[in-house]
């Protein structure tokens, strides 16, 4: 059930999941399908993608060392992801979005991890996501003109990961992950090169301090170029002191720092970006042409 914010009556929508899973030993398989209606409003904001179907295939093998081996564990998956437009998934059109994720992992005697794999995707253009968008190309006769965005009908990605983690040390322990290839650039809707990195690095210097620094970095650049669309970057560093048992003093502090392209011209039209990735570079008779995403105000119009 979901009640709108600027309504005082409950408006009844379909939310509805279906699951399966065998958590064996050397096999196991974990499907799920999950539908959130266009309708269905959380107030609570809990849902970051309402009107989508997304199945998900996970299918899992493992294989154990003796006992004493230095390789404990080694693992790989297999998972088959789609999601659709719930309208689209209801009337029976193709799906939105494709992934093929191919994972492996092993763990090592002592407590070590390690892992990598390759991510095969393919997004089709969803037409709701840059409706009405221009793009700014030079003109025939100098200076720049606008254009109607003409998006190619879908992207396909090749992205690879690799992971790795320490044993619980008595005074430290870190972890590291990864992403690096080429991923949508949901800014221009072309291709960018993204680096994801993710560390984590706990200190215990003594049985009452602990010291929890973690960071990410998250970055798109253009494929032709090499020119930033999108970069974050947030440390975060949490200190705990342990008065007595019972009592504990935590301090926290998070820092983000991003970097966005935009721009705006006199003719009125204003960089207009989704919600935070990237952008794309293009050359037409060996000028470069910025792709500049963009949406007409009220004036221009």
């Amino acid at each position: 059930m979901s009640i709108p914010p600027t309504q005082p009556v409950a408006v009844r929508t379909p939310v509805w999941q279906g699951r399966f899973s065998r958590n064996g030993r050397t096999v196991g398989l974990h499907y799920s399908i999950n539908g959130l209606s266009p309708g269905f409003i959380a107030a609570s904001g809990f849902i970051q993608r309402p009107g989508v179907v997304q199945a998900v295939f996970n299918n899992r093998i493992s294989k154990y060392g003796g006992q004493g081996a230095s390789l404990e564990r080694l693992s790989g998956s297999v998972i088959l992801d789609g999601l659709w437009n719930y309208r689209d998934f209801t009337e029976g059109r193709g799906v939105l979005e494709e992934k093929l994720h191919l994972q492996g992992s092993a763990a090592l005697r002592g407590g070590w991890n390690a892992g990598g794999g390759i991510f095969l995707e393919t997004y089709h253009y969803d037409p709701s996501l840059l409706a009405g968008a221009a793009i700014e190309v030079p003109a025939p006769g100098g200076g720049l003109d606008t254009i109607p965005f003409q998006p190619v009908p879908s992207i396909d990605n090749v992205d690879y990961f690799l992971e790795g983690s320490t044993p619980a040390f008595n005074h430290f322990s870190a972890s590291v992950f990864t992403i690096l290839g080429r991923d949508v650039n949901f800014y221009e809707w072309q291709l960018a090169n993204i680096v994801y990195v993710e560390g984590d690095l706990q200190l215990r210097p003594t049985d009452q301090l602990r010291v929890d620094f973690a960071y990410v970095q998250n970055q798109y650049t253009r494929t032709s170029g090499g020119s930033i669309v999108a970069r974050d970057r947030i440390p975060r560093l949490k200190v705990e002191y342990q008065v007595a048992r019972p009592s504990c003093c935590p301090v926290q502090a998070a820092r983000w720092c991003g970097r966005r392209r935009r721009s705006a011209t006199a003719s009125g039209w204003t960089c207009w970006c989704r919600s935070a990735r990237r952008r794309a570079r293009r050359s037409s008779r060996g000028t470069a042409a910025r792709w500049m995403i963009r949406r007409p105000s009220a004036s221009a119009a």
